[in-house]
């Protein structure tokens, strides 16, 4: 077997210590020679992470919480990797199942599962989209021992929430990372009993993202090959997106003007013949069809969209209107729609 566990025992009362004391001698004598016991008796969450890297001899090193399932084959994916890879981080999936706690005939809390495997997290490592949030649990990656012992890569003690997220980021952008598909541990979300979603406020992971999200900008990056062609594809895609999104805030401009040509009109008013064939001609739906080509017209000449105040017009300038509505690029495009309504009337 080629691996050791350094079990890190944090801020532990006497009595759980020598629980695990007990289970430690429990082991077989070959697999008990393979665990160091350490005991930190100070600082946060993040501290204990610090201890047991310093105090690991192996090539990798991992993280597995006391609640964290890995497979049977959870070492000997990381083992192909690093034969593949060396020198790079090494990650495989995790899958993410729903928890809570239930008590026993002997009054003891026990896990429950409440879920099936759900596959949250990528098949690959894409450093892009870590740059915004972590997608790899702590179990599911193996980080060079070097970038700790030689770098001087630490875990940051001054964050509270998702310091596993800044290391694994901090050791991929100088290591790169090795990616495997296969599926090796199982990411235990607690719904009910305590978890770092319930012991830390929304505020304070928001505060210690916007921390991590600041220590990466201040920073080189350093990417991997086909970064630039992604680089590329996302520019053009919200390029395409910001274009979109501009017609259809032309459009939306235009709906609302006809929505404002089409408001009823005012008590009393009396309309001719040119004022009802006008109301006609921009309620019609030919009109309202051919609105997108207006929009980019008035866009394109930098002139705002027409709106029409019918109840305020004479019937001269109803006419006047009207005659230029007949006369439109839209209206003369749309007569072939017109004359085929027609024909099934």
């Amino acid at each position: 077997m080629d691996y050791e566990v350094v079990l890190v025992g944090h801020m532990l009362e006497v009595q759980k210590q020598i629980v695990v004391e007990e289970v430690i001698e429990q082991l077989q004598p070959h697999m008990q020679a393979r665990v160091n016991f350490i005991r930190v008796d100070h600082g946060n969450r993040t501290t204990p992470l610090n201890a047991g890297f310093s105090a690991a001899r192996g090539e990798y090193v991992t993280i597995l919480d006391d609640d964290d399932l890995p497979m049977a084959h959870w070492v000997e994916v990381f083992q192909e990797l690093a034969l593949r890879a060396p020198g790079r981080a090494l990650r495989s999936v995790a899958v993410r199942q729903e928890f809570d706690e239930v008590g026993n005939e002997k009054s003891h809390l026990v896990p429950r599962s409440l879920s099936g495997f759900k596959y949250d997290y990528p098949d690959r490592f894409d450093l892009l989209a870590h740059l915004r949030d972590n997608f790899t649990p702590g179990l599911a990656i193996a980080l060079p021992r070097s970038a700790f012992q030689d770098m001087g890569i630490r875990f940051d003690e001054s964050l509270t929430t998702a310091e596993d997220w800044d290391f694994i980021m901090r050791c991929a952008l100088l290591c790169g990372v090795e990616s495997s598909p296969q599926v090796t541990c199982i990411y235990r979300w607690w719904l009910s009993a305590d978890s770092s979603r319930a012991l830390h406020r929304p505020e304070e992971w928001r505060a210690n993202h916007q921390r991590i999200w600041d220590k990466m900008d201040k920073a080189p990056l350093l990417l991997p090959p086909g970064s630039a062609r992604l680089l590329r594809d996302l520019m053009e895609e919200r390029d395409s997106l910001n274009a979109a999104v501009a017609g259809l805030r032309i459009q939306l401009q235009d709906l609302h003007a006809q929505r404002a040509d089409t408001v009823p009109l005012p008590p009393g008013f009396e309309p001719t013949e040119a004022h009802r064939m006008l109301m006609l001609a921009i309620g019609s739906w030919s009109w309202r069809l051919s609105a997108p080509l207006r929009a980019v017209t008035a866009a394109l000449a930098r002139r705002p969209l027409p709106t029409f105040n019918i109840s305020h017009m004479t019937e001269t300038q109803a006419r006047e209107i009207l005659n230029a509505v007949h006369r439109s690029s839209s209206w003369r495009l749309t007569q072939p729609l017109r004359t085929v309504k027609r024909w099934f009337q």
